[in-house]
């Protein structure tokens, strides 16, 4: 390997210990079921796009939320993801990954062929190993510590219900707020001092967008949904784009292969090395 690309791996496992579960997790949000957008269109007007009626209290419901809930049993998926507004940007980096219901999900980064970071999780523990740095972060995905250490608006339990397309948390705190000239359909709720927005396409009963907005304008969070692909019967975003702290970081991720509700691969459990250094969130 030449110095270049050592140097170029070097500085990406420097930046997967300090943010790679932010990386790690929203990759999973490319399994998410969805519909097409418009792209950057959308991102910053989800609630503010010509509409053909607002909604009231007296309208009766146009869409029921609990209709995203998918036949998402496992999944496996090979693509790449890329980044800005991190110590270096990161250009079309290959990973895999592998979901199992709610229950477990592995992910691998692998540049230029090399494991350079896994993590696995459970609804109750995580587990994610930099190699190239010899350093491991793990714990409870519930840990108030990683909540505040995470430099994104979800928790753990938010993300994974973005892998599977649906809204994130209680689903009752939303109320339809608008219907687009497509029949698309606005939710809204409150968050901290703004609001929270999904984004739904009642045709296909599929997630399309979800963000998290202040009142001042500053958009903490914005996940939209891309090129959608069914297999067997389930609807996947073959490109999803992540914006975190007001677009001051992106990130694109970008699926080549799909498999739905087929065999397990592999087994997702990894044995961790022993004598890395640990930092662990209870």
């Amino acid at each position: 390997m030449n110095l270049d690309k050592v140097g170029y791996l070097r500085v990406m496992s420097a930046h997967f210990f300090r943010s790679g579960l932010l990386l790690a997790l929203l990759t999973l949000a490319a399994c998410s079921s969805s519909t097409p957008t418009t792209g950057g269109a959308v991102a910053s007007t989800v609630a503010s796009t010509t509409v053909t009626r607002e909604v009231s209290p007296s309208t009766g419901p146009v869409f029921d939320l609990q209709r995203l809930s998918s036949d998402l049993r496992t999944m496996s998926v090979t693509g790449t993801v890329s980044a800005t507004g991190v110590p270096q940007a990161v250009a079309r980096l290959p990973f895999n990954a592998v979901v199992a219901g709610r229950d477990s999900m592995m992910i691998a980064m692998t540049p230029f062929g090399i494991t350079a970071a896994k993590l696995f999780a459970t609804q109750d523990s995580f587990v994610f190993v930099d190699y190239l740095q010899r350093q491991v972060i793990d714990g409870r995905p519930t840990s108030p510590e990683l909540a505040g250490a995470l430099p994104f608006p979800l928790s753990v339990s938010d993300l994974t219900s973005l892998i599977r397309g649906e809204v994130p948390g209680d689903i009752g705190r939303f109320r339809e707020v608008s219907v687009r000239q497509d029949g698309s359909v606005v939710f809204g709720a409150d968050y901290r001092d703004g609001r929270e927005f999904v984004l739904i396409d009642t045709a296909t009963a599929t997630l399309r967008q979800y963000q998290k907005k202040r009142t001042d304008g500053v958009i903490d969070l914005n996940v939209t949904f891309d090129e959608v692909k069914r297999f067997n019967d389930v609807p996947v975003a073959m490109a999803v784009d992540v914006t975190v702290n007001d677009r001051r970081q992106t990130m694109s991720f970008r699926l080549s292969e799909v498999t739905v509700n087929g065999p397990m691969p592999q087994r997702l459990r990894f044995d961790v090395p022993s004598g890395f250094s640990r930092k662990s969130f209870r």
